[in-house]
C-alpha cells in the first residue's frame, strides 16, 4: 500500500509528502526486487540453447520447428567464374550446378556460403528459363579472392530456407507457449482476425518474429 501510494499521489497529489524511513524502506525492497529479477533473468539466460534464434527461445518447441535451416547446394565446389561482357551485374557470375528445379521468384531464392574461402551471405540466386541458376559475382568479391573470368574458384554454398509460419494453428501454437492463448481468444473476433492476418501476412520469417513480439507485448 505504501508503494501504491507513493505512485499514485506522486504523480496526482502536488502536496504529496513521504517521510525518510518510508522513503530507506522502499528503496531497500525495489532494491531486493531488482537482486532477484537479475538473478532469476540471468539464470534463465545460462539456461538458454546457444545459437538459435530469439523467439525460437522464448517460445519454445512451436517455433523451434519453424527455424531457419540452411541447404547444401555445393561443397567445395571448383567451378568457373564466368565472364560475359554486356550483362551489367552479372557479367561476373557463377552457373550453379544441380539448381534448375529450385523453385521460387526473383528475391525470393537466397543463398549464403564461400568462394575460395570469402564468406558472402544472402546473395540472389537468379533463376534462369530451364537451365540451372546463377549468382552474380561483384567486384568486392572478385577484388578479395583476387580472381577474373576464366578462373576456377571454390565454391560452398547453402540455400536459406525462410520457414515462415503459414496457418494459424502455427500461430496459436505460439501464443500458447507465450501464454497469451486465452487472452487473445477473449479478443473481438474482427481484432483476433487483424492480429492474426498481420503475421501470417509478412513476406518473411523476421518480419513475422517482428509481429509475433508485438502481439505478445500487447497482450501480456
Amino acid at each position: 500500500m505504501l508503494l501504491k501510494k507513493a505512485y499514485i499521489d506522486a504523480r496526482y497529489n502536488k502536496n504529496y509528502k513521504i517521510e525518510k524511513a518510508e522513503l530507506e524502506y522502499l528503496g531497500s525492497r525495489a532494491a531486493m526486487l531488482i537482486d532477484l529479477t537479475e538473478r532469476i533473468c540471468r539464470e534463465r539466460i545460462g539456461s538458454l540453447p546457444k545459437n538459435k534464434p530469439i523467439v525460437a527461445l522464448l517460445f519454445g518447441p512451436a517455433l523451434s520447428q519453424q527455424t531457419r535451416k540452411m541447404k547444401t547446394l555445393l561443397k567445395d565446389e571448383k567451378l568457373i567464374l564466368r565472364h560475359e561482357p554486356g550483362k551489367g551485374a552479372w557479367t561476373y557470375h557463377l552457373v550453379i550446378p544441380g539448381t534448375k528445379d529450385i523453385r521460387g521468384s526473383w528475391g525470393e531464392m537466397k543463398v549464403s556460403g564461400t568462394i575460395d574461402g570469402y564468406e558472402f551471405k544472402n546473395l540472389n540466386l537468379a533463376p534462369v528459363t530451364d537451365a540451372d541458376k546463377m549468382i552474380s559475382v561483384n567486384g568486392t568479391i572478385r577484388k578479395a579472392i583476387n580472381k577474373s573470368g576464366g578462373d576456377e574458384v571454390t565454391v560452398t554454398m547453402y540455400k536459406n530456407s525462410d520457414n515462415k509460419l503459414s496457418s494459424k494453428g502455427q500461430v496459436l501454437d505460439l501464443f500458447d507457449d507465450a501464454g497469451i492463448l486465452k487472452k487473445f481468444k477473449i479478443l473481438p473476433i474482427d481484432e483476433q482476425e487483424k492480429i492474426m492476418n498481420t503475421i501470417l501476412s509478412q513476406p518473411n520469417e523476421s518480419r513475422q518474429e517482428q509481429k509475433i513480439m508485438a502481439a505478445v507485448k500487447k497482450l501480456s
